[in-house]
């Protein structure tokens, strides 16, 4: 059995960019998690990882700047890694406004090898 926790469409304003700052080039992200978990059956809260941390990992990132989109997808991915309940984190980033026509995004998945 294979259970993904999924957290889609969360909306953030990011420190993403060469000129980005915490008070300054900050834009607009949607973020979706997709966390795998290495559990069979899941039957108390330590099994599993809540939607409200997950939420609250992608926005103290946000603060922080990162040259890149990659580079925040990288990262988040990576701490969704460090819940010990997760296998496997497939992180998408969109950018809505870095396109005039359309929209941009990056994703990046990350899993334990062994």
């Amino acid at each position: 059995m294979i259970t993904t926790i999924r957290v889609s469409n969360l909306s953030l304003l990011a420190a993403i960019g060469s000129n980005a700052t915490a008070d300054r080039g900050m834009q607009p992200i949607a973020i979706t998690a997709d966390l795998v978990l290495d559990a069979d059956e899941i039957e108390t809260a330590e099994g599993t990882v809540s939607p409200q941390s997950i939420a609250e990992a992608a926005h103290e990132l946000a603060a922080l700047p990162f040259p890149l989109a990659e580079s925040f997808a990288q990262a988040f991915a990576q701490r969704c890694m460090d819940w010990p309940q997760v296998s496997e984190a497939r992180v998408i980033v969109e950018q809505p406004f870095a396109l005039v026509r359309g929209q941009a995004s990056v994703e990046v998945t990350a899993f334990r090898s062994g």
